[in-house]
């Protein structure tokens, strides 16, 4: 982005989810403006979102453990399998196999969750934006 710059580019850069803060301190602010995708992010003001956060906060893990994208994602992971097995009615791997791939609009703290007909998760994406060091939340994008 640096480089970019110097070469007099003014275009806006997107990226995925590797991108980070920790990319100012690489490209300083030539980063500003530019916008990357997520799974999640704590700004997120999805219901589901709130109450991960809130319930993580106040139990003992909240007090040694910051909440990254891991923690919503393996949460709705989780919970999609619970789903699955509650509908499924039995522990049968086959059946719950079947009743995972027919989970659809699952609404979790990182989004909206189905499956397609070839077995592939969909689900929501965050945009953020870097700006003045920061990456700000932008909105949730669901499929």
């Amino acid at each position: 982005m640096k480089q970019a710059r110097n070469f007099g580019v003014e275009s806006l850069f997107f990226g995925g989810d590797g991108w980070n803060p920790e990319l100012f301190g690489f490209a300083g602010d030539a980063v500003d403006g530019s916008y990357f995708i997520q799974q999640w992010d704590e700004s997120s003001l999805l219901e589901e979102s709130l109450r991960l956060i809130e319930d993580y906060t106040n139990s003992p893990y909240g007090e040694i453990m910051e909440i990254n994208s891991d923690l919503p994602m393996t949460y709705d992971a989780i919970m999609v399998l619970i789903d699955a097995i509650k509908r499924a009615g039995n522990l049968e791997p086959r059946d719950i196999r079947d009743s995972l791939a027919e989970t659809d609009n699952y609404r979790g703290a990182t989004g909206t969750i189905r499956f397609n007909e070839n077995g592939d998760p969909l689900k929501s994406a965050t945009i953020l934006r870097f700006e003045k060091g920061k990456a700000l939340f932008v909105t949730n994008v669901f499929p």
